[in-house]
C-alpha cells in the first residue's frame, strides 16, 4: 500500500530529526575514542624526502648563437623558437625513506597547452607500480615538443576561437599519489610537479625544473576511551536512529497514492522544442539510466545538447548524448533495448574512478581517430574496438577494458606516425 501525501510528509520531518540525532551521536563517538592527531601526541613512523628535476636537450637549426651547434642542454636557459627545431624533456622524481616502507604509486602523467583563455589536454597516461619493500623510489617520465607542430597548433587554434594569445604555456606535469605501508598504518602521499615551457614572441623560456618537499608520517599513540557507559549509549543511539532514518526516508521518497504518471505525450508535451528524433539509439556510447525525464531534460539544459527521440521500437527511450556516454530515460513500461550482451547486462549504478579515467581516455583516442582520416579498413576497426571497450566496461571487466585500450593507444599512435610519415 503506497503513502499517502500526509504519512510522506511527516516522514520526510522524522527523517530531518533522525539525522541530526545519528550525526550528533556519531560526532560524540568520534571525540570519545578518536586517536590523537599527528599534530598533537602522534608518533612519528616514517620520515620522507621528495624531489623533482626536470631538464631536457633542444635540437637546433644552425646559428651564429650557439656557433653553429644543432643541440643544447640544460636548465634556465632561454631558447628561441625560430632556430629550435624539437625539445626532449625529461623529468626525474624520487621519493626517500628514512627506514624501509612497502610503497605502491599511482601515476598520471599530463601534457597541456594553454592560454589565459583557453586549454588543450595533449597527454594523459595513467600507470600503476607496485614497488614492494624499499627504502627509496625513482621514477622518469619524457616527452619531447614539437616546436613547429606545437605553434601551429595553438594559432589554429587561436584562429578557430578568434583570440589572439600574447604567449602559450606547455605544462608537463606528473601526478604522483605514493601509498606508503608501515605494517597496520597506510598513508598516500599525493602532489604534483608541474614543469612548463612558456613560449613568447620568439622565445620560449623554461621554468619548475625542479621541485622539493619534506614530510613525516604519523600513527597513532596512547590509548582510547573505552569508558562502556559513554560510548555504549551513544552508540545504541546512532544505531537506532540511523535506522530510523532509513525507515522514515524510504517512506518519504515513495510515490503517494494519488500520485501516477501521466502519459508519454503529456510528459513530453512542454519539451518538445529540445526533442530531436533520431534515425537509432547511440549504440558507441556506455548508458546511464536515469529515474525522472525531468533529470534528462536537467542534464540537457546543463550540457547544452538536445534530448534524442530514436524511431522504431525504442521510440518511448529518450537520451542525452555526452561524448562516450548516454543519460537515458525509458518510459514506465518500455523493455531495455537488447543490442548486445553488454547491454542486456546489469547496468551500473555509480561510475568509479577508475571507469572515468577509462572513459576519458577512451574520448580521448576516439578524438584521434577521428582527426586522423584514416581510410574505411582502419576506421572500422578502431570503431569495433572503441564499441568492445564500451561493452567491457558495461559489464565491469575494468582490468581488460583497460589493456584492449592500450592496445588501441598503440594502434593510434602508429597510424600517427605513419600519417606524419607520409605527410613529411
Amino acid at each position: 500500500m503506497r503513502p499517502t501525501l500526509r504519512t510522506r510528509r511527516i516522514a520526510a520531518v522524522l527523517a530531518v530529526v533522525f539525522l541530526l540525532t545519528a550525526v550528533w551521536a556519531a560526532y560524540y563517538l568520534y571525540s570519545e575514542v578518536k586517536p590523537p592527531t599527528a599534530g598533537g601526541n602522534g608518533t612519528a613512523v616514517v620520515s620522507y624526502s621528495e624531489s623533482s628535476t626536470g631538464s631536457f636537450v633542444a635540437q637546433l637549426v644552425p646559428s651564429v648563437l650557439y656557433d653553429n651547434a644543432t643541440e643544447i642542454s640544460g636548465g634556465n636557459i632561454t631558447l628561441f623558437s625560430s632556430i629550435t627545431k624539437t625539445i626532449n624533456v625529461s623529468l626525474n622524481y624520487t621519493l626517500t625513506f628514512n627506514r624501509t616502507v612497502e610503497l605502491s604509486v599511482v601515476e598520471i602523467f599530463g601534457v597541456t597547452l594553454s592560454t589565459p583563455a583557453w586549454s588543450k589536454p595533449l597527454l594523459s597516461n595513467l600507470t600503476e607500480s607496485d614497488l614492494g619493500a624499499v627504502t627509496s623510489a625513482q621514477l622518469s617520465f619524457s616527452y619531447e615538443v614539437n616546436v613547429t607542430q606545437l605553434l601551429a597548433l595553438a594559432q589554429s587554434i587561436d584562429t578557430q576561437v578568434a583570440y589572439n594569445a600574447a604567449y602559450y604555456t606547455l605544462s608537463l606535469t606528473p601526478e604522483l599519489s605514493p601509498q606508503v605501508s608501515v605494517g597496520s598504518l597506510v598513508q598516500v602521499i599525493s602532489g604534483a610537479f608541474p614543469m612548463n615551457f612558456t613560449f613568447s614572441g620568439s622565445t620560449i623560456a623554461p621554468a619548475g625544473l625542479s621541485h622539493s618537499d619534506t614530510g613525516t608520517i604519523y600513527g597513532p599513540a596512547g590509548s582510547v576511551r573505552l569508558d562502556s557507559l559513554a560510548v555504549l549509549l551513544p552508540a545504541a543511539l546512532l544505531v537506532g536512529s540511523v535506522g530510523s532514518l532509513g525507515g522514515s526516508t524510504w517512506v518519504a521518497t515513495r510515490r503517494p497514492a494519488e500520485e501516477r504518471t501521466p502519459p508519454l505525450a503529456e510528459l513530453i508535451q512542454p519539451y518538445q522544442e529540445v526533442i530531436a528524433n533520431t534515425a537509432r539509439p547511440p549504440k558507441e556510447a556506455l548508458a546511464t539510466p536515469v529515474g525522472e525525464f525531468t533529470d534528462l531534460v536537467k542534464i540537457a539544459d546543463t550540457l547544452g545538447k538536445p534530448i534524442l527521440r530514436p524511431v522504431g521500437p525504442d521510440h518511448d527511450t529518450f537520451y542525452v548524448l555526452d561524448g562516450l556516454v548516454a543519460y537515458e530515460y525509458r518510459y514506465p513500461g518500455v523493455a531495455p533495448r537488447t543490442t548486445s550482451s553488454a547491454d542486456s547486462a546489469a547496468e551500473p549504478t555509480a561510475t568509479a574512478p577508475e571507469v572515468s579515467i577509462l572513459l576519458r581516455r577512451l574520448q580521448e583516442q576516439s578524438g584521434r581517430v577521428r582527426a586522423l582520416h584514416l581510410d574505411a579498413e582502419k576506421a572500422g576497426a578502431a570503431s569495433q574496438q572503441i564499441r568492445h571497450i564500451l561493452d567491457l566496461i558495461q559489464v565491469g571487466s575494468v582490468e581488460e577494458a583497460a589493456r584492449e585500450l592500450d592496445g588501441l593507444t598503440d594502434s593510434v599512435s602508429a597510424w600517427a606516425a605513419e600519417s606524419a610519415r607520409r605527410g613529411a
